[in-house]
């Protein structure tokens, strides 16, 4: 199972962190753009987990977690509001969980680097393709951080 093979294959004493499940979301997305990519791959890609932010494959401090790279698949495949409800968790998060979008050692402090160029060309992006809500939801992240 594709799955299993990404848990085998990909890790981060491999130098393959979090970019065999990237490209495997951007693949499915490129193929059926309307899919809904299964929870594992989402969390996997750094979605996280809806039900232990801390915790699960790719949730905010995981190893392997690409949430940048994620972050830019989505919009490509003009996924606004998922792309504008990740930044938008990353950012807003309670201190412990929170994810930096200005220290690149938040990583080493359990965190998920995204930069910030990354979130503000991401609102500017969703707010000339006519994803205002999206656009908005980011940049009151923004505004909170």
């Amino acid at each position: 199972e594709l799955r299993d093979l990404l848990e085998q294959y990909e890790s981060p004493e491999k130098c393959r962190a979090g970019r065999l499940s990237i490209a495997v979301a951007d693949a499915a997305l490129s193929a059926e753009p309307r899919m809904r990519l299964p929870r594992w791959l989402h969390d996997r890609c750094g979605g996280g987990s809806d039900d232990d932010p801390a915790g699960g494959v790719g949730a905010f401090g995981a190893r392997g977690a690409d949430v940048p790279g994620y972050v830019r698949i989505l919009l490509k495949h003009g996924r606004y509001d998922e792309a504008a409800e990740l930044l938008e968790s990353r950012l807003v998060l309670e201190p412990r969980y929170r994810v930096s979008a200005i220290d690149r050692k938040a990583a080493e402090r359990g965190g998920v680097y995204v930069p910030s160029s990354l979130v503000k060309a991401s609102a500017r992006a969703m707010r000339s393709a006519g994803a205002h809500a999206a656009a908005s939801l980011v940049e009151s992240a923004i505004s909170n951080m």
